[in-house]
């Protein structure tokens, strides 16, 4: 009984100085899934101001076989837009794992490629690592990889 008390005690601490308790598990982990889709939707739509707000200094990604900064990614994106493709992306399935002011996720993609030969649905399996830099939660890495069809 001792040691639960203390043990109480100690947790009660942390959160009381912000040191461990942030955000409740359940607001953390949807504010994680959140900031994804916000970053998800602020590529395809070309937003590139959201864009940097929701990455944190030396963001990268690795897709499509390739790392890219942020700037590289967004690049990439707005390339192919250009060329008349449209991305549709969403956040599905997520598996959100908070410690402190750091998370990791792992989520299916769910989305669609739309360009002049018509609209292919797709699936990606992704992850990422985010940092609540007091502001909120900003994204450091990104991993993606498509779901082969079968």
């Amino acid at each position: 009984m001792k040691f639960k008390a203390i043990f109480l005690t100690a947790c009660t601490t942390f959160c009381a100085t912000g040191v461990a308790c942030a955000q409740s598990p359940s607001s953390a982990d949807a504010a994680v899934a959140q900031t994804v889709s916000a970053f998800l939707s602020a590529l395809s739509q070309g937003n590139e101001g959201t864009l940097h707000k929701l990455t944190c200094q030396g963001f990268y990604a690795f897709d499509a076989g390739s790392r890219f900064s942020g700037d590289d990614l967004f690049a990439l994106v707005k390339k192919y837009q250009a060329a008349g493709s449209a991305f549709s992306w969403s956040v599905t399935m997520p598996e959100v794992h908070v410690t402190g002011k750091s998370a990791w996720i792992t989520y299916v993609n769910q989305g669609s490629i739309k360009n002049a030969a018509g609209t292919k649905s797709m699936h990606w399996l992704e992850s990422a690592q985010l940092q609540n830099n007091g502001d909120g939660w900003c994204i450091n890495f990104l991993h993606s990889t498509p779901v082969s069809a079968k």
